[in-house]
């Protein structure tokens, strides 16, 4: 409350008193400020001997907890520099949309890894589904997808040189189909993680105009 003071020890008065409620209030700040710094500091809220112990759930809150992080974001069909990626394509259209980016995480809580290298990246739209293929090499060659930058939350921690996505780790990717599509148009890139993970759908639609960055 604005202008609130504590009277000092002795004071009669009792609508400024430190009562129960605010000391248990408090103290929960204080436990989840101290949750918030092992998080921080370790990449999980568990000690790692407990995390080795945990068996991560099937639940659709994620196959391994994928997690599209921030804004998807859509790139014309276009060749040569694509969303500040070098990319060759053979039918280029700069009215239709060609490829997308996105920041992929583990969602908060998981304990286990995805490996994106044995992960299937599928692309389904209007015409039908096409599988993409991981390529590391530059220029991109639609069709493919692949890794462009890698980080951790955690300013101490640095993302590792494999494509294994684990928790406090963020990769961007860039996702391009052989085909194109107009304003409007819906579509949905499923990944599909080794083991007995779900696959993971995100859905999109074409956004109106396109433009050379377009959030979808």
């Amino acid at each position: 409350m604005a202008g609130r003071r504590i009277c000092p020890t002795g004071s009669s008065g009792t609508g400024d008193a430190v009562t129960g409620l605010e000391l248990i209030l408090f103290s929960a700040v204080l436990i989840l400020c101290a949750a918030l710094v092992i998080h921080i500091a370790t990449g999980s809220f568990l000690p790692p001997e407990l995390e080795r112990g945990i068996v991560p759930g099937a639940s659709q809150a994620g196959s391994d907890q994928l997690n599209v992080f921030g804004s998807i974001h859509g790139f014309p069909a276009t060749t040569g520099s694509t969303g500040g990626v070098a990319v060759i394509r053979d039918n280029p259209d700069p009215q239709r949309l060609g490829a997308i980016g996105m920041t992929l995480s583990i969602f908060l809580g998981d304990t286990a890894g995805v490996d994106l290298a044995r992960t299937n990246v599928s692309w389904k739209d209007a015409s039908g589904t096409e599988v993409l293929a991981l390529t590391t090499a530059t220029p991109v060659v639609c069709p493919n997808w692949t890794v462009i930058n890698k980080y951790h939350v955690n300013p101490f921690k640095s993302a590792d040189e494999d494509l294994v996505l684990e928790p406090g780790e963020q990769f961007d990717l860039f996702i391009c189909p052989s085909g194109t599509l107009p304003p409007y148009e819906e579509f949905t890139v499923v990944f599909d993680p080794p083991g007995p993970g779900p696959r993971f759908p995100v859905k999109c639609s074409v956004p109106f105009p396109i433009t050379r960055t377009m959030v979808l």
